[in-house]
């Protein structure tokens, strides 16, 4: 079982303020994970956490944003 990743978006991190908005930002191809271009029905796995606890979330080139899971 994975983390959607609107709910990564908004909820967990709250890299971006609104389901709308994340919504947005994925149809305009300008979110990335882990430096991997992704679309809305990315689900974020164990196997995508960088040492088994990190993960890079990107908006275009410059807003960055590391996520900690324990």
């Amino acid at each position: 079982m994975g983390i959607p990743i609107v709910d990564l978006l908004v909820t967990a991190s709250q890299f971006l303020s609104s389901n709308s908005e994340a919504r947005r930002e994925l149809k305009a191809n300008a979110i990335s994970v882990n430096k991997e271009r992704i679309d809305e029905q990315f689900v974020l796995h164990a196997k995508h956490l960088l040492n088994n606890r990190y993960v890079l979330i990107s908006k275009g080139k410059k807003s960055n944003f590391i996520a900690v899971f324990n």
